[in-house]
Formats: C-alpha cells, structure tokens, sequence
C-alpha cells in the first residue's frame, strides 16, 4: 500500500483508496470476486475515481457498480479482469481513460448511467471485446445517433478491409496467431467480421437502411451452401444457442429452402430449443413437416 493510503473492507473485497481534496479515489483491490459494489462515500467524502491499473488482473470479478458520484476511471482501470461480464456506473459522464477494458473478453454489457441492459451497453461491450475501436468506447457522445452512424461506419470499413490485412503484422511480431496459416487466417477474420454484423442486427438502435443493407448483404454471401461460410459457423460456433440470433439469421434472409436441411444437419443434437425454431420456420416457410422426424437429423 503506497503512502497516504488506507484500506477499506467492500463484501469480500479489501480496496485501497487515497483522499483527495474533493474525495475519494480507489487505487488497489485484493481479494475482490463476485459482485463489487462500490459506495458513494468512504471516510465521509464522494467516490470520485478509480486510478490507474487500480483492479487490474481481478480474474474473479464477475460484475463492478460504480455510484454516480465517480466521475472518472483511468487508463487500465479494469484491465485484464477476464471474469468481468457487467459493468455499471451511475454516472452518465463517466471518462474513460485508455484499455480501461482490455482483455475483458467475458465483458457483456457496459451500462452508464442507467442499469439498464440494452443496445447501447451491448454495443459498448462489443467495442471492448470485438472491435479496435476505444475511441468509440470514450466518446462522450454515447448513445447518440451520431455514435451509433460512427460505430456503424467503423463496423463497414471493416468489412470492407481485405481478409489478408494484419497477417504479416501478426508474422513479424510473433504474435500467437502466427500459428494459423493465411487461409486460416482469413477465415477467422471473415468469422469476426460475421459476429459483429450479427450482433448490430440484432441491436438495431438507429440503424440506417444503407447499413442494414450492408450487413445483411455480407452474411447472406458467406451463409451456408456459398464457397465460404462463415456466417453460419459464426452463429453455430459463437452464440450458443442463443434462439434470437438464429431468428436474427433466418430473417435477413441467410436460411433459405435450400439450405436449411444442411444447417439442420450441422446441428447434430446440439442447440435444442435453436433447432426446434428452424424446424417451425421451415414448416412456416417452405414446406409442411414431420417435426419430430426431423431430430433424426
């Protein structure tokens, strides 16, 4: 504990913290897992900050609430807290500094100002786990249309960026990667491509026409039955089930009588309740069917 500073018991969790003139910053924590709810006053002062690396490497953290007093938190604040799935700060103008978020890559929801779960905190998680976008992640401007334009913009130029782009890089700075040849590379890139698109269909907050166009237009070139088909891998490898991106899929037009009895195959036994919608959408679409014949699949 470095001087000036003292310690303070949250739940499980011993945070140290240094006063300010006008409060409170938090500087350290051992022992926090779980759910860490920060207060708004300690030693009869507001909780103004979080500093720098100050929960780093937490890999136990599973959800943080921040009060509205905290007004900022710096760079690697919550860094490499790869448990962490949900953070919330009452504080609409909540600063980010840079990587508050890096390597959190279970993070699902990032909600500020409100507790509410919604596009934008899924959408702010994306950047922090999906996107190289952190200019995003602080601009103060989130939640506006003019956000959700730059986040959509970033999203197309990177589908329009070449699937070969950033394998050299990886080669000459040895990144583990290195290890996937350049078609294994490339796949894996179109797959990431895919989940994002994804993800924005389904979270479709002032979501223009000419990007939908653009999304839907890059799965339905990659769905099952075309040379490539990442975007089915990516919903049957990344989503787990989840029923609504599946309904996401078929609606946009990348399940088609043609291949639907190919995707049906592919699931096997897995996804229960996702290959029991793809049945009745095949019913509902293309032709009557003996639903229960078609687990035999």
């Amino acid at each position: 504990m470095a001087m000036g500073e003292k310690d303070i018991r949250i739940g499980d969790a011993i945070i140290s913290y240094r006063a300010e003139e006008d409060g409170i910053v938090l500087t350290g924590a051992r022992r926090a897992n779980g759910i860490l709810e920060i207060p708004d006053v300690i030693d009869g002062k507001p909780v103004i900050g979080i500093a720098k690396k100050a929960f780093v490497g937490l890999t136990g953290l599973r959800q943080v609430i921040l009060p509205a007093s905290c007004r900022y938190v710096e760079e690697w604040g919550f860094a490499q807290c790869t448990g962490l799935e949900l953070f919330t700060a009452h504080n609409s103008r909540l600063q980010l500094g840079k990587g508050v978020f890096n390597l959190c890559e279970n993070l699902q929801n990032i909600c500020i100002g409100t507790e509410e779960k919604n596009d934008l905190s899924i959408l702010l998680a994306t950047l922090a786990c999906r996107m190289e976008a952190e200019y995003l992640l602080t601009d103060e401007g989130r939640g506006s249309r003019e956000w959700y334009d730059k986040w959509d913009k970033k999203l197309a130029g990177f589908l329009a960026e070449s699937d070969e782009d950033g394998y050299m890089k990886l080669a000459l700075c040895g990144e583990e990667d290195i290890m996937l040849n350049m078609s294994q590379f490339m796949e894996k890139k179109r797959k990431e491509k895919c989940d994002l698109c994804l993800i924005r269909l389904k979270h479709r907050s002032h979501l223009s026409q000419e990007m939908r166009d653009c999304f839907v237009s890059y799965l339905k070139n990659l769905t099952k039955g075309q040379p490539t088909e990442e975007a089915w891998l990516a919903l049957f490898e990344d989503f787990d089930g989840d029923v609504s991106y599946y309904e996401v899929f078929a609606k946009v037009g990348c399940v088609t009588a043609d291949n639907l009895d190919a995707i049906l195959l592919d699931m096997g036994q897995e996804f229960a309740q996702a290959k029991a919608f793809l049945l009745k959408y095949k019913e509902a679409h293309f032709e009557k069917v003996d639903v229960f014949a078609q687990f035999a699949l």
